[in-house]
């Protein structure tokens, strides 16, 4: 209790101590300014790349007018607090897993519904870089953002000790790790596995010891905590996606200037594609490696296991948006899919 105080008032004197200075630079030199902008990706992620790209045009194309201090890797904060801090408006602008977002406009949970999303990832975006996306994004302004953009975090995988995942019947009565959400919970439960929660920090022990026999992350996270190796099968079941989300605080992006709002807007887009190429690039070199060096067993799902999941999980998405906000989200993008897919 004693440290968690600790950690709130080094937090808040970090944040306060931000907005003091950002205060005296605008004061100081009028034509100038600097955006916060806070992320949760470690350094050489695409997509800490991809906001280190959005500093860099931000600066060049204002000649030096606009300055962006980013700080990735959680140092500001936690992922919540990264999060709320943006929509009080201490920190400008925040690029945030939508996991965490969620819990502020928990429609965004359909975003992650299983077997949700087609394979050919550039389906995905022909629907969320469109209206489609922009109708969703507006959905974050009753909580006080403006959401710029959805950036790519990968399909998901589960990796797993024993029994390879190649149907619905090898969920069967397997302890798979799962973050606490109610959509993975209900979700893996209907596949017939036993969801457990277990902290993410003490994922890679857990799954060492046996304490449970698998979990489910994109590439990135297998990679960088090294799950794979303590697993003996990895398989691509590319049945969720991760998504982040470039957000402003909504009343400091409105007090900008037309002039300065399209500036970042045009930014975000390009640093956006260039993070989305790069995720791509990393998420395949992550697989080769793996295949490559570590003693696991490389998976996919053929088609008529594909086909049973889908038709498994399907009426679940309507079961898990129980409320009007939720349905509105999933009809978008379901009329939007179909659109795309035809």
């Amino acid at each position: 209790m004693f440290n968690k105080k600790i950690k709130i008032f080094f937090f808040t004197s970090l944040i306060i101590l931000l907005s003091a200075c950002n205060e005296e630079a605008s004061t100081t030199d009028e034509n100038k300014m600097t955006i916060t902008l806070v992320g949760s990706t470690p350094e050489d992620h695409a997509i800490t790349l991809g906001a280190e790209k959005f500093k860099e045009i931000i600066e060049e194309r204002s000649n030096g007018q606009i300055e962006v201090d980013y700080y990735p890797n959680l140092q500001l904060g936690s992922l919540r607090e990264q999060v709320e801090a943006n929509q009080m408006g201490t920190i400008d602008m925040s690029v945030s897993l939508l996991s965490t977002i969620s819990p502020f406009v928990d429609e965004y949970e359909v975003l992650e519904y299983f077997f949700l999303w087609p394979e050919e990832e550039e389906l995905i975006w022909e629907v969320l870089d469109e209206e489609p996306g922009r109708e969703i994004l507006s959905k974050l302004r009753q909580e006080g953002f403006e959401g710029l953009g959805f950036w790519a975090g990968g399909y998901k995988a589960v990796t797993s000790n024993d029994i390879p995942v190649l149907n619905m019947e090898s969920f069967g009565g397997m302890s798979l790790r799962v973050a606490p959400s109610r959509t993975l919970i209900t979700t893996f439960d209907q596949y017939g596995a036993v969801p457990t929660p277990v902290d993410f920090g003490e994922l890679y022990t857990a799954l060492q010891q046996g304490t449970v026999d698998a979990q489910e992350n994109p590439m990135d996270t297998i990679n960088t905590m090294n799950l794979y190796e303590v697993q003996d099968h990895l398989t691509l079941l590319n049945h969720g996606y991760q998504f982040h989300v470039m957000t402003a605080n909504q009343e400091w992006f409105n007090s900008l200037s037309l002039e300065t709002q399209e500036l970042i807007q045009d930014a975000e887009k390009e640093a956006r594609l260039y993070a989305r190429d790069l995720n791509e690039e990393q998420t395949q070199s992550y697989i080769d490696q793996i295949e490559e060096d570590a003693d696991i067993e490389v998976h996919e799902l053929d088609e008529q296991a594909r086909k049973e999941f889908t038709e498994m999980t399907e009426p679940l998405h309507e079961e898990l948006s129980d409320t009007e906000r939720k349905m509105e989200i999933l009809n978008i993008i379901n009329e939007a899919l179909e659109e795309v897919e035809n």
